[in-house]
């Protein structure tokens, strides 16, 4: 029995000796290998800040009223700096709560945050129509190791809501619904901004990024974004910012360069007619809203073999917003075997976006289905923005559409907004559609 414990204990001793030896080479090889990580810390000195809107686009304000909001938004603006420290330390082992540790020397960090308020110097109303900024002043680094590493600004909303447009819609989208009186509480527009530190000089002095505004609309309003151009400066050569942004913002990381009218200071056409196409009815109310199913007329040649029982047409009207949908359904008598969705914007009575879809359903026992893309958009009755997903294809049926597609696309202005237009001679026999 005694050389059974002995024998025993000796094993545990052999197991404790072989941990030991794991974790010692883990702890040397963790060591030689695994170096902290390290960061560029910058000087501990003073950054000067500037942050301004240079243009922005409402699509349901008037051109005066978009001017009054972009003089008006840096006023009553707030700064907040978040800075962080970060400390490391060395463990030996890694360990799953309930299951058990093992050898796994590495470095983990521990994070602290110090949040600090900054007042904001904003220049006064010009009439040159130079950009209003708002500047501020802070430090990069706090005592006990924290660096600056997060900018929150606020911009004020204050004359935005009050703009006779707006409001009128909103009156509009209310109508239809109880008003909710949290839609009393608005949020005002923030733009929050990461903080890194590099190795190297930045080569841009003042920096113009296409962004959104976004703004606490009520619950029965339509989304549509509101495309802004931020103009963003500091003295500190070695500080970048990178924007986090949590809506979607059309076009804002498209290039843009190469597009008609661009200017790197200015919304863009393109972005002026996406807002005017993007445009979110889902849970809005106050807007007419009409569906059915027509047979094609003569003249609609590109749907004369879209089914026999017809196609559908999906209307919705807001304000100075017109949206048509069309589209076929799957029949078996149907020479083509497709389903193809096109929609027609119209904003102010003038055709601003087509879109469309096509989509192949998977056949002869394939699992892969297929489907086609475009969308184009239209500023002062030119086209200002094209893109089809895909590009080029082999299939037969893909390459079939990818042709019709791109007659399509490029025909005249005045021909895609003319077939548009003689869609609406249908009007008359769609039926209401009640939203609960």
């Amino acid at each position: 029995m005694l050389s059974l414990f002995a024998s025993f204990g000796k094993r545990i001793v052999r197991h404790w000796l072989l941990s030991g030896i794991v974790i010692a080479v883990a702890t040397f090889v963790g060591l030689y290998y695994g170096t902290k990580p390290a960061n560029i810390v910058p000087p501990n000195r003073n950054v000067h800040f500037t942050f301004g809107i240079s243009d922005l686009y409402a699509p349901f304000l008037s051109q005066k009223e978009n001017a009054d909001v972009l003089s008006h938004l840096p006023e009553g603006a707030e700064v907040s700096a978040t800075y962080q420290r970060t400390t490391y330390s060395y463990a030996l082992l890694s360990c799953m709560v309930g299951v058990a540790c093992l050898p796994d020397p590495h470095w983990q960090s521990d994070t602290k945050e110090d949040i600090r308020l900054y007042a904001a110097k904003i220049e006064p109303r010009r009439e040159n129509g130079k950009t209003r900024t708002l500047s501020v002043d802070m430090p990069q680094t706090l005592p006990g190791g924290y660096v600056l590493e997060k900018l929150y600004l606020d911009v004020s909303p204050d004359t935005f809501y009050r703009q006779p447009s707006y409001g009128a819609l909103v009156a509009q989208s209310q109508k239809a619904s109880k008003p909710d009186p949290t839609d009393d509480f608005k949020t005002p527009p923030a733009f929050e901004y990461l903080v890194s530190y590099l190795d190297h000089d930045r080569t841009e002095d003042i920096r113009y990024d296409q962004d959104c505004l976004d703004v606490s609309t009520p619950i029965s309003f339509p989304s549509i974004s509101i495309p802004v151009v931020t103009q963003l400066a500091s003295d500190s050569k070695r500080m970048a910012l990178m924007r986090i942004s949590s809506r979607s913002c059309p076009l804002a990381d498209a290039d843009l360069s190469g597009t008609p009218g661009y200017a790197a200071d200015r919304v863009p056409p393109a972005r002026i007619a996406a807002s005017q196409s993007s445009i979110d009815f889902d849970g809005a109310r106050g807007a007419t809203i009409l569906s059915g199913r027509v047979s094609a007329a003569e003249d609609m040649t590109r749907w004369q073999d879209e089914g026999k029982d017809g196609i559908g047409l999906y209307l919705i009207e807001f304000g100075s917003f017109r949206q048509l949908e069309v589209r076929s359904y799957p029949d078996s008598a149907r020479p083509s075997k497709h389903i193809r969705i096109e929609t027609w914007t119209f904003f102010d009575d003038v055709l601003v976006g087509y879109a469309g879809y096509v989509y192949y359903p998977p056949r002869d026992g394939s699992d892969n289905d297929k489907s086609v893309q475009w969308r184009e958009y239209f500023r002062d009755g030119k086209p200002v923005w094209m893109e089809t997903t895909p590009s080029d294809c082999e299939d037969a049926d893909c390459k079939a559409v990818l042709t019709d597609v791109n007659f399509a696309i490029t025909r005249p202005y005045s021909a895609l907004q003319t077939e548009a237009r003689s869609y609406f001679r249908f009007r008359g026999a769609l039926k209401p559609v009640v939203k609960e």
